[in-house]
């Protein structure tokens, strides 16, 4: 018997491979953190009714969005530092397994995830990602920086909310 696994990390290279070849870099970066954004939306819409988490969001309810994932996703990842307006979070096996040896901008389902959650409720998010070795790769982290600070501001990667997600939001809470 097929594994479906299997075939669906087959599948995932597939439509990978077309759209990449279809849409601009840049544009397909874009597009896999829009991805990654309505997922962590997803989660969001599942931790909140289920903690009677409120505005303003705090730095609690975004850990326990992390802990949703893992139970209810199996999405693998190890929570270390935990500061003030800071979380560092490392992915010991990355979820996209053999999709992200050719494709290195997967990572940015994830930071959109992880950004878009803390983009969104707290008005600022900005994701580090740091792609481990290997193939497919391991040890990844990420800094999920949950304020605008000056360290924030200086480092490489994304920042959340994206005009278009926050749009988007704007509309569907109306």
């Amino acid at each position: 018997m097929p594994d479906s696994k299997e075939f669906s990390q087959r599948v995932l290279e597939r439509l990978s491979e077309a759209v990449k070849n279809i849409l601009h870099p840049s544009f397909y970066e874009h597009t896999l953190r829009e991805i990654g954004i309505r997922l962590g939306q997803e989660v969001v819409d599942h931790v909140r009714p289920s903690h009677a988490t409120a505005r303003p969001f705090r730095q609690e309810d975004y850990l326990r969005c992390l802990e949703w994932m893992n139970t209810h996703w199996g999405w693998n990842h190890e929570v270390g530092v935990v500061t003030k307006g800071q979380v560092g979070i490392s992915i010991p096996h990355c979820p996209f397994g053999r999709l992200a040896a050719n494709d290195p901008h997967l990572c940015q389902i994830e930071a959109g995830m992880l950004g878009g959650i803390a983009g969104d409720h707290f008005g600022y998010g900005k994701v580090e990602i740091c792609r481990g070795p290997g193939v497919p790769p391991k040890e990844c982290s990420l800094t999920v920086h949950l304020e605008r600070t000056p360290q924030s501001m200086i480092v490489e990667g994304p920042s959340f909310p994206l005009a278009s997600a926050g749009k988007e939001r704007a509309h569907r809470d109306a």
